[in-house]
């Protein structure tokens, strides 16, 4: 019932405010009320009541052209979006979500490498019959070709969405019964969006157990546990790319939350510049510490450093730019 009340006030939503036309739309609330109640009594489910309901009565064009009745001019015409343009934004989106996931993944996984790699080098157990450069280059290897698989996906993932920049301006205007289907789903992702953030919060907390467990089997064995650990975080952040991005994707069509402020797209440029310029450095700095000083298995503790100092910087940043 709420769906077709919230499709009805959009359908309105554009009207001349008039005792006429408020009067019209309470008799239409009325008849749609009753028919939702009566194929509910027919024994149709919640989505066959609503979809026939908003299929019969979802087009006023003709009665208000009768009365002599016309939408309020808009400021500016708006690129129309029609519910199937929603539908293959939302499929694109998610697909995108799972190819930057898995790019961050294979990123983190090529972090986890480089340290096991080193991390067996220093104990002796790989690459003895190389030189110390060779070690060196050793471990490189895989690094550099998952950080190039993970890059790549990055690169195509934002091929997938070029078409849909205008959303992030707000230009456009949701047909009635899109907008309306829209808020339902966005209302049934919600479970499965506070699941999927909960796992990869769990995960993320769960994960400094990996240096616990491979600490009992001796002090130097500690190392092991580094890359294990940045595995079940990558595994989490997947969890929050694609559960956050298919959020955002329906924020985003609805005009909700962070994009009904017109300061979201200048937040978010200052960010990724930050975040363009801090990461490299950060990679840089664990490569010269490992290639100079030989802190394969300590260095990475910069990256969560870094991580956390970021978050807050970015979340402080937003705040004072909605404020």
């Amino acid at each position: 019932m709420d769906t077709i009340i919230s499709y009805l006030n959009n359908l309105f939503a554009n009207l001349p405010k008039t005792e006429r036309v408020q009067a019209l739309k309470a008799q239409m609330q009325a008849s749609m009320e009753d028919k939702y109640l009566a194929l509910k009594a027919e024994g149709r489910s919640e989505n066959e009541a609503i979809g026939s309901v908003i299929s019969e009565f979802g087009n006023i064009d003709e009665l208000m052209a009768e009365l002599g009745l016309a939408a309020a001019p808009q400021a500016a015409a708006l690129k129309p979006f029609s519910l199937q343009d929603a539908r293959n934004y939302l499929a694109a989106a998610r697909q995108t979500a799972i190819l930057v996931g898995l790019g961050v993944f294979l990123c983190m996984l090529g972090v986890a490498s480089l340290i096991l790699i080193g991390q067996l080098v220093d104990n002796g157990q790989l690459g003895q019959q190389l030189g110390d450069s060779n070690q060196g280059a050793l471990a490189m290897i895989p690094f550099f070709i998952l950080i190039a698989a993970g890059v790549s996906l990055f690169v195509y993932s934002g091929m997938k969405l070029d078409r849909y920049k205008f959303l992030e301006t707000g230009e456009f205007e949701l047909a009635p019964a899109a907008k309306s289907e829209l808020e339902r789903q966005r209302e049934s992702f919600q479970p499965a969006f506070g699941l999927g953030i909960m796992i990869g919060v769990s995960l993320c907390i769960l994960s400094p157990l990996s240096l616990f467990l491979f600490s009992l089997f001796g002090e130097e064995r500690t190392g092991f546990g580094v890359p294990v650990l940045l595995i079940i975080v990558g595994i989490a952040v997947f969890f929050f790319i694609y559960f956050g991005t298919t959020k955002d994707a329906f924020n985003k069509l609805l005009k909700l939350e962070e994009y009904a402020n017109k300061n979201k797209q200048e937040t978010d440029k200052v960010i990724g510049i930050v975040a363009a310029t801090v990461w490299p450095l950060a990679a840089a700095t664990y490569l010269l510490l490992g290639f100079t000083r030989g802190m394969w298995g300590t260095a990475w503790i910069i990256f969560p450093i870094l991580g956390i100092v970021f978050g807050v910087f970015s979340a402080i940043y937003s705040g004072i730019k909605k404020g």
